[in-house]
């Protein structure tokens, strides 16, 4: 028998083999902790990790694959994410896919946003006149985190200042602050291969003024010496690429409806 081949996705293949793992299964990771330190519920198999923070929050309830899954094997894995989200609060989920995957029975078409990657190095400008941009250290600074976070827009966001979240291994937050309020936020997960650029949001009546690049050059270099990636809307994707930010594919997302709790 032949000796079977490394596909880049086995149980030994290193994290580092290619960046685009070490995104997968640092983003695995960090909803995995993110549901433990904030008392959620959380799901792992082979396939998918899942987490349930109960939040009306779209990145407070999410699950992604972490290896391809063939075409006939994905019921059986939306089964399981199905019966998990089911037995919580009743919130609305997602589901992210590095892969292209077919239409999921009882799942809407969030889209395809671009994943980009902007090679280790360089020096952030100075941030835009009027705006302070702090390290989140404390429970205030995940306060304003949480306050910052509304610029998706979006409700929910108050998970995000419960302080435990400053545990969870290899994740770091910045705000910009405009007259001492909080008008933009940006995180970075540091993994073993990258740096993970998460919760890039602007209030909208700020938009425009360079705020959002601020905060994300922060997050960006959180480990100058690590390749940074990041999931850009395609509003967004010029900012980033003026940052050095290149596009290297899309990925998947589908939204779960609410279940009955």
């Amino acid at each position: 028998m032949a000796p079977a081949l490394e596909d880049g996705w086995t149980h030994a293949t290193p994290e580092t083999d290619s960046l685009l793992r070490s995104y997968v299964l640092g983003f695995a990771d960090l909803l995995r902790d993110m549901g433990a330190a904030l008392g959620g519920r959380v799901h792992e198999d082979d396939d998918v990790v899942a987490v349930d923070i109960g939040s009306d929050f779209f990145l407070a309830n999410g699950a992604i694959l972490r290896r391809p899954v063939r075409d006939d094997a994905l019921p059986g894995v939306l089964a399981r994410l199905h019966r998990f989200y089911a037995d919580g609060p009743g919130v609305g989920w997602m589901l992210v896919s590095a892969w292209p995957i077919p239409p999921l029975d009882g799942m809407g078409l969030i889209g395809h946003p671009p994943f980009m990657l902007r090679a280790p190095g360089g020096d952030a400008p100075p941030p835009p006149a009027g705006l302070v941009v702090r390290e989140a250290r404390d429970a205030a600074g995940l306060t304003d985190f949480a306050r910052a976070l509304e610029g998706y827009p979006a409700t929910g966001t108050e998970v995000f200042a419960d302080p435990r979240l400053l545990e969870i291994p290899g994740l770091r937050i910045w705000v910009g602050y405009l007259e001492d309020r909080p008008v933009a936020c940006a995180g970075a997960h540091v993994t073993e291969g990258c740096v993970d650029v998460e919760y890039v949001a602007t209030h909208e009546d700020v938009r425009g003024r360079g705020f959002g690049a601020a905060v994300t050059w922060a997050a960006t270099l959180a480990d100058p010496a690590k390749p940074a990636v990041l999931i850009a809307s395609d509003p967004g994707q010029p900012v980033y690429e003026r940052m050095g930010y290149q596009k290297l594919m899309r990925l998947t997302m589908w939204a779960g409806a609410p279940s009955s709790p």
